[in-house]
């Protein structure tokens, strides 16, 4: 700065002089920004290419956005559109209508306002709602968690499910697997049996629902609405056929499937429940964890298949309540992590002769004995035992 300009300017006009110069410098640089921005962004919008020459003095740049990483998809929106209306039966009469396999593939599903038809639903579903219908004749798959059926009247109803609920309900036919104790309220003249039915996809349909087919507890109901001196349900006869009750497919594209109703062919194992267990003697076989313990399962089943199957269940033993049924020195050869048990109705003692009592309530004096099924096909005696009571012996 020249002495003339310090002379003749007075030190308060040097300073307001000096702001203002700074004040214009920083608008100047305002100025630049905003008009790189602007380039930049002509360039994003436009791509043109003399923007790219104002900018790299001639040089060819790359732009932006192609570098840039492609928009994040998420789960859901790679989803395949789902149409409600594929899950709903609603306000059908006098029709046969239903689902074949793989059309509900673990969707919700929702029965509702219908009369006089039958339903047939040949999948496996997450939840299904049954209201407001009568007359009708419905069968589901099977069903990951529950079914709830309410307001219905003169319904027949033939599913596996996790859990079973009803309310304010009359006369209904259940042909039933349960997980756990079906429970009914406000409901009379409900009538339950054991579920005995087959299709080709149904063992598939109940391991994609978490369903096992041994735990099954149909007779053991729970009635919250309870009338002293009544029932609310009772049991169907055990000699009753399911065709009784619902009627196989005879048109539609159902009828291309293999369907069976007879006990022999059930997924689920037909068991008389302990309400129908005969007077005589049982035995329980206790079928340790194995990698072929369901195949033999099943083909002591088949092997006792002159008995009467009166209860299964599949269950998890701990140190203590191995040690409770079984004796010392057999406890710990027995696998706990899936131990299946089979009470067994031995009518003719052809096996053992037992106690009378259901295997729930096995006291703590129980025995064991080491079954050797010489008759079956390949040896299994180091995974099944015999459960009978000390005071009884061993029928030659």
């Amino acid at each position: 700065m020249s002495r003339h300009f310090r002379r003749n300017c007075p030190p308060v006009d040097l300073f307001r002089r000096c702001f203002e110069i700074l004040l214009s410098l920083v608008a100047c640089l305002q100025c630049a920004t905003s008009i790189r921005f602007c380039i930049r962004l002509t360039q994003d919008s436009m791509g043109c290419s003399l923007i790219k020459l104002l900018r790299g003095n001639g040089s060819e740049r790359l732009n932006e956005t192609e570098n840039e990483d492609p928009p994040k998809v998420y789960s859901w929106e790679k989803r395949a559109t789902i149409n409600v209306k594929d899950f709903i039966v609603d306000g059908i009469k006098n029709e046969t209508v239903g689902r074949m396999p793989g059309s509900v593939d673990g969707q919700q599903f929702i029965i509702q306002n219908c009369e006089d038809c039958n339903i047939y639903i040949f999948d496996h579903c997450a939840a299904v709602t049954v209201d407001d219908c009568t007359n009708c004749r419905i069968l589901i798959g099977a069903i990951k968690s529950s079914i709830f059926i309410r307001d219905c009247t003169n319904c027949v109803v033939v599913t596996t499910c996790q859990q079973f609920r009803t309310r304010d309900c009359k006369r209904l036919d259940i042909l039933l697997y349960c997980v756990t104790k079906p429970i009914i309220e406000s409901t009379t003249g409900t009538k339950f049996g054991c579920f005995r039915f087959n299709y080709p996809q149904l063992k598939d349909h109940m391991r994609a629902a978490g369903l096992g087919v041994f735990n099954n507890n149909w007779n053991s109901i729970h009635d919250f609405t309870p009338v002293p001196g009544e029932k609310n349900y009772s049991f169907i006869p055990q000699s009753d056929p399911i065709t009784k009750y619902l009627p196989l497919p005879t048109e539609g594209p159902y009828t291309s499937l293999a369907m069976s109703t007879e006990a022999g062919d059930s997924v689920v194992p037909y068991t008389l429940g302990s309400n129908f267990r005969p007077v005589g003697c049982t035995c329980v076989i206790a079928i340790s964890h194995c990698t072929q313990q369901t195949s033999i399962t099943e083909t002591v089943i088949k092997e006792l298949n002159s008995l009467n199957l009166v209860q299964a269940a599949e269950l998890k033993l701990s140190m203590m309540q191995a040690k409770s049924i079984f004796p010392d020195g057999f406890a710990n050869k027995v696998n706990m992590l899936n131990t299946l048990f089979i009470q067994v109705h031995t009518g003719t003692y052809r096996y053992i002769q037992v106690h009378t009592g259901t295997y729930r309530y096995m006291s703590l004096s129980v025995y064991l004995l080491l079954a050797f099924f010489y008759h079956l096909s390949y040896s299994i005696s180091d995974s099944i035992f015999v459960i009978y009571h000390s005071r009884l012996k061993k029928v030659q």
